[in-house]
């Protein structure tokens, strides 16, 4: 009996290891990690020499039917090998591609892969001259990354299992081998694919699909990554404020009136304060309604993409909220009416403005003089300059989005030589690895990554930085390169976290995906990604006082 019992045995451990079953999301996940891997390594795939989608849609319909390990080993090992016979020399990257903290190939030796796989992945890996960069093309004059050669799906539809999971992996794959500020995500890259792929196995109409993605897209944490989806988004929320509002200190402050009689109605007025919505703090409410909404760089971030419209709803037309009336200290509870259609008054009530704070430059005293970079055209700066020489102090004031600033005059007259004021963080012709404070193309005829010359008459007043949660992209950029100036001080709020140029991922459906195709570092090499410009003096608007101007003040008693 016992050896009859003994040979059961063994013979369950027999079948069990040979008919090992796979479950679907292991399977599809695997599927899509070698599919993005091919399409990046291989010499054939690399360089668009078969349709890539067309490859993912054939294969994946082949992958439907395979639930066995051993049969899906011998599936992945056919499917690799049917591109033909590769260079498996070993030919490493340049040495200069020396930030890796992006790369990973993990998933290669911790999957259930047999070792034939696992080696013919490793191979392709190893050799440089299997990347041809068909789909992810490194332009020469700007080092900039592109993926234009991406096409739409023709009759793609989110009913469609296979479609939605070729945005996902397109996606997917595309970040996690070229996006240089994937390793300051909140969320590790590998845990995004498996809880994206639990919503995207089930987001089989448009508008689940588009809640899917929108929430994917976000987990990037880059304030660049601005997307709504057409089915499922922001535009569906029907009922608005007949107000505006903004953010400050977990308050919201109403600032401007669109219909002064609906206001009234609703008993509200300028500067009045909002400090619940339906029970929670501005600040979670907005994190629990808006957080996957948005990638967003943090939480400031967050509330600012979110202040203008934090009051809206799609189907109702009411929202509860704790509200205290300008000059008072007491909160009252409060049903506000929305409205689907409403009147915008000519002339729209908005709390009072410093005179400054729409003027290109502005004589504060007559020792200090006010820059608003926001109002500058291309032939202001020269004239603005020269006339502030003559002041002990310059505010610059970067609270909103420059149009033109001229940064080889500017830092001429900051600078007393050339100085580099920014590292930067390039992507690389080899998937997954950068290379960090390189030089620009082209630096021999111009470098935009240091400014300045020899120039014994540059600017030696005080000079002040004022940047808050809207200081975004260009805008940092040019703060930068200020604060690299000897008499520097920053004064504000944490700015958005998102310097350097944008690049585009299409997507199958038609549409286009921004994230921050470059890294950015002060010179001594504290990273700006996700963190923002470096604060010497945080301070932030009071709520139950919006009409002062807290860092202008903050500015005005350092300078006195």
């Amino acid at each position: 009996m016992k050896k009859q019992l003994l040979f059961l045995a063994c013979m369950l451990f027999i079948v069990s290891t040979n008919a090992q079953s796979v479950n679907e999301k292991t399977k599809i996940k695997e599927f899509g990690c070698i599919w993005g891997f091919l399409k990046y390594h291989h010499p054939v795939l690399s360089a668009g020499k078969k349709d890539i989608d067309a490859e993912f849609l054939n294969y994946f319909q082949q992958l439907e039917n395979i639930n066995d390990r051993k049969e899906l080993n011998t599936f992945y090992l056919n499917w690799i090998r049917s591109y033909g016979n590769v260079d498996n020399k070993i030919k490493k990257p340049n040495a200069k591609y020396n930030f890796d903290k992006n790369l990973n190939i993990d998933w290669i030796e911790n999957s259930a892969f047999n070792p034939e796989i696992k080696k013919t992945l490793l191979a392709l890996r190893a050799n440089v001259k299997n990347f041809k960069g068909h789909y992810a093309k490194l332009e020469t004059l700007t080092r900039f990354v592109s993926f234009n050669e991406e096409k739409t799906l023709a009759g793609f539809s989110p009913e469609n299992k296979a479609h939605r999971l070729l945005t996902l992996f397109r996606f997917w794959n595309v970040i996690n081998y070229y996006d240089v500020n994937k390793y300051v995500a909140q969320k590790d890259w590998n845990a995004v694919l498996d809880d994206s792929l639990n919503e995207f196995l089930t987001a089989n109409d448009a508008k689940s699909y588009d809640k899917a993605k929108t929430k994917l897209i976000s987990t990037l944490n880059d304030a660049h990554t601005y997307y709504i989806g057409k089915a499922y988004g922001l535009p569906k929320l029907n009922y608005k404020s007949p107000f505006q509002t903004k953010y400050m200190n977990d308050t919201l402050v109403i600032t401007k009136l669109w219909n002064t009689k609906l206001c009234q109605k609703n008993g509200l007025t300028l500067g009045g304060m909002i400090t619940q919505i339906e029970g929670k703090t501005v600040k979670e409410y907005l994190k629990t309604n808006f957080g996957t909404f948005f990638s967003h760089s943090h939480e400031n971030a967050l509330m600012y993409r979110t202040e203008r419209f934090a009051l809206y709803q799609e189907n109702s037309d009411h929202i509860n909220v704790s509200y205290t009336a300008p000059n008072t200290v007491q909160s009252t509870a409060k049903t506000i009416q929305l409205y689907e259609k409403m009147d915008v008054d000519k002339t729209i009530q908005s709390i009072a403005k410093q005179p400054y704070h729409e003027q290109k430059f502005y004589e504060i005293t007559p020792k200090i003089g006010y820059i608003n970079v926001g109002y500058l055209n291309k032939k202001d700066l020269n004239k603005i300059l020269k006339k502030s020489t003559r002041y002990e102090a310059v505010i610059f004031d970067f609270r909103k989005y420059p149009k033109y600033v001229d940064m080889a005059k500017l830092t001429k007259w900051l600078y007393p030589k050339r100085s580099k004021y920014i590292k930067v963080l390039f992507p690389t012709k080899v998937p997954g690895l950068g290379e960090y404070n390189a030089e620009a193309p082209l630096s021999f005829v111009s470098d935009p990554f240091s400014g300045g010359r020899k120039n014994k008459n540059y600017y030696k007043g005080k000079v002040i930085l004022l940047v808050d949660k809207s200081t975004i992209s260009q805008g940092e950029y040019i703060a930068m390169a200020i604060q690299n100036s000897p008499n520097c001080i920053t004064i504000g709020e944490q700015t958005m976290g998102a310097v350097m140029n944008i690049t585009s991922i299409p997507m199958p459906e038609g549409q286009e995906i921004n994230f921050t195709s470059m890294g950015a570092f002060y010179p001594d090499g504290t990273s700006v990604q996700r963190k923002g410009l470096k604060i010497d003096y945080k301070v932030t608007q009071i709520a139950s006082q919006p009409e002062r101007d807290m860092m202008m003040e903050k500015a005005l008693e350092l300078l006195e």
